[in-house]
C-alpha cells in the first residue's frame, strides 16, 4: 500500500460545512481533539444555526457568515476546504494571504485511511464504474467501501476509523476535489473520460485536464496501477505535456484504448450491438479495475494471515506501468507497439 503521510500540526480551520466539511470536522476533532479544530460556513439559515450549536456544545467554535474572520484564519496552520468551494472565493484567498496550507477533505480522508484505495474520476460515469468496481471486489470476496463524491456512501474521511477491517476503499474522486490535493495517490487511480464540463470554474479545458492528472501524478511518483479512457482523452483535445512520450492513436477505438490504458493486457471483446458506446466505456474500466485490484493488493485485509515480511512485500507495487500525462501515456517497463 502507498504510504500515507500523517496529519498536519494543527490547528484547523474547517471551511464549508456540508456533507464532506462535516465529516472533516468529526474526524479532526475525535483525532486531534476539538479544541484544535474551527468550522465555517456561509450559510446562516436555520439548519446551519442548529448544525453550529450542535459544534459548539462539542467544543468546536463555528463561525457562519459571508466569510471567516481574519483572526480564525491567523489561527489555523491547515485550512481545510469542502469540495464546493472554489480557491479564488474569498476564504481561500484570506488564507492563501496568510501562507497557510489549503487542503481538501479528501486529503484528509486519505491520510487517514489503512486500505488500499481504487479511486476513479473522469468527467461522466464515476459513479457507475464505482459501483461496478465495487460489485466486482466484493464478489469476489473482498471487504470493500466506497466512499467519496458520492451520493452511495460517506465522504472519505468518515471511512478512516473503520478501514483496518477493508481490504479496499473505492473512491468517487471529483475535479473540485482534487483541485485540493497535496499528496493522496492512489493504488489504483481510474478515469473514465474527459469532456469540457465545469469550464465555469476551472477555465480551459487543458486546466481541467491538469486537475485530474493529478490523481496519477505527484512529481516523479505515478500512482502504481491506472486504467484510462485514452481514446476518450484524444478526442477531448487534451493536450501533450511538454517532455511526454508515448502513444495515444485515435485508431481502433476501445479495443485500442483497452490495450493501451491496461497494465494486464487487452480487455476481452469489442462492443456489443445492443449496448451504446457509453455502457461500454462505464462498463470496461470497472471490470479492468477491479481486476487490476486484485492483482495489485491481494489478501492484504485485517484476516490476512501472510508473516509481515510477506506483507510487506505485497504492500511495494512496481513503478506504475502506464502514466497518463494530459492525453499522453508514457510507457513504462512495457512496449505500447505490440
Amino acid at each position: 500500500m502507498n504510504r500515507r503521510p500523517p496529519l498536519p500540526d494543527g490547528p484547523f480551520l474547517v471551511l464549508g460545512l456540508a456533507r464532506a466539511g462535516q465529516a472533516a470536522v468529526d474526524a479532526l476533532a475525535r483525532i486531534v481533539g476539538p479544541e484544535q479544530v474551527r468550522a465555517w460556513d456561509g450559510d446562516t439559515g436555520t439548519a446551519m444555526q442548529r448544525r453550529r450549536r450542535e459544534l459548539e456544545s462539542v467544543g468546536v467554535r463555528t463561525q457562519l457568515g459571508s466569510r471567516p474572520s481574519p483572526e480564525a484564519v491567523r489561527w489555523a496552520r491547515v485550512v481545510v476546504k469542502s469540495p464546493g468551494i472554489p480557491f479564488d472565493s474569498p476564504a481561500l484567498r484570506a488564507a492563501a494571504e496568510h501562507g497557510r496550507e489549503v487542503m481538501d477533505e479528501l486529503e484528509i480522508g486519505w491520510r487517514l485511511t489503512r486500505a488500499p484505495m481504487l479511486a476513479v474520476t473522469g468527467t461522466n460515469g464515476k459513479s457507475t464504474v464505482c459501483g461496478l468496481a465495487l460489485a466486482a471486489l466484493t464478489a469476489a470476496g473482498h471487504r470493500a467501501r466506497l466512499a467519496g463524491n458520492t451520493l452511495f456512501g460517506p465522504p472519505l474521511s468518515t471511512v478512516g476509523s473503520e478501514s483496518l477491517d477493508l481490504d479496499w476503499v473505492v473512491g468517487e474522486v471529483s475535479s473540485f476535489q482534487l483541485e485540493g490535493r497535496v499528496s493522496l495517490l492512489p493504488e489504483l487511480a481510474v478515469l473514465t473520460n474527459l469532456t469540457p464540463e465545469h469550464l465555469d470554474r476551472h477555465g480551459t479545458l487543458a486546466h481541467y485536464g491538469e486537475i485530474k492528472r493529478r490523481l496519477f501524478v505527484d512529481g516523479a511518483v505515478v500512482a502504481p496501477r491506472a486504467v484510462v479512457d485514452v481514446d476518450g482523452l484524444v478526442r477531448a483535445g487534451a493536450g501533450r505535456r511538454s517532455g511526454a512520450s508515448g502513444r495515444a492513436g485515435r485508431e481502433g477505438g476501445l479495443r485500442r484504448a483497452s490495450r493501451l490504458s491496461d497494465p494486464y493486457g487487452e480487455l476481452g471483446s469489442p462492443r456489443s450491438r445492443d449496448r451504446g458506446e457509453h455502457a461500454d466505456r462505464n462498463g470496461l474500466p470497472g471490470q479492468r479495475a477491479a481486476g487490476c485490484a486484485q492483482r495489485t493488493q491481494p489478501g492484504l485485509g485485517a484476516g490476512d494471515r501472510r508473516s509481515d515480511r510477506d506483507r510487506s512485500s505485497l504492500r511495494r507495487p512496481g513503478p506504475a506501468e502506464l502514466l497518463w500525462c494530459a492525453g499522453t501515456l508514457r510507457a513504462h517497463r512495457r512496449s505500447l507497439s505490440r
